[in-house]
């Protein structure tokens, strides 16, 4: 897959070849080593990097980002040299967000429409007053006077669907999502976590690494948690 076999350090390993690298990168300390790793590749992307991962779950993958998001990393501690940290937004389904928002509306199964709006207009969301001015909608030009909660759900989905495909891309920073929520799209740099945790087949490792990989225009780096896992499924065989 790669030309070039390049030992950064005793303990980090990249594997270089033409706009793509691969780096192994033990993940004991509680994933410390990896999320400089991460770090590291990011400064050497642009701001609007795609992180993709295979295990969203997962709690190193977890934990890495959130290194990653909060805290400077050292590149030379004799002169003080320092790079982060970079903000990561998790890129949440819309059925899973909605779902989530929709929890933290007080009611039952039938809402009158005051109380949804008021409910709404009460939440922690950008799209909250776009949500609230369908329900207003409803209610002054359609006369609606109640909402189930189905409906309210199909109401904040259809608005992170809408807000998330009108926002321009340079604007939407450095995101992280599964490889599956990637599908169909492309991104000009791409960094990929890849876990202990991948489960399934070889063939299904093999083309779910492929995916993830051909979703960079330009630059694509792999992370791998763990060392000699190159000689292992996908990379090899």
């Amino acid at each position: 897959m790669c030309a070039e076999l390049t030992v950064v350090s005793k303990m980090v390993t990249s594997y270089v070849g033409p706009g793509i690298k691969i780096i192994e990168a033990p993940a004991r300390s509680k994933g410390a080593l990896v999320a400089w790793v991460v770090a590291d590749e990011l400064s050497r992307m642009g701001s609007a990097a795609a992180i993709l991962t295979p295990d969203a779950q997962g709690d190193v993958v977890r934990t890495v980002v959130g290194k990653v998001s909060q805290q400077p990393f050292n590149r030379n501690k004799k002169i003080g040299l320092t790079f982060g940290p970079f903000p990561l937004a998790w890129e949440q389904r819309e059925d899973d967000e909605a779902e989530a928002l929709l929890a933290k509306v007080p009611g039952g199964d039938v809402l009158p429409l005051v109380d949804a709006i008021d409910g709404v207009d009460r939440l922690e969301c950008a799209a909250r007053s776009y949500i609230t001015r369908r329900l207003e909608r409803a209610r002054n030009v359609r006369g609606d006077r109640s909402i189930t909660r189905t409906g309210l759900r199909q109401v904040i989905h259809d608005v992170l669907r809408d807000s998330r495909r009108a926002a321009p891309r340079s604007t939407r920073g450095r995101r992280v999502m599964t490889i599956h929520r990637a599908k169909n799209r492309e991104f000009r740099d791409v960094l990929v976590l890849w876990p202990h945790t991948v489960g399934g087949s070889a063939e299904y490792q093999r083309r779910l690494l492929y995916n993830a990989v051909t979703r960079a225009k330009e630059l694509c780096s792999v992370v791998v948690f763990g060392t000699g896992r190159m000689v292992k499924t996908p990379f090899a065989g």
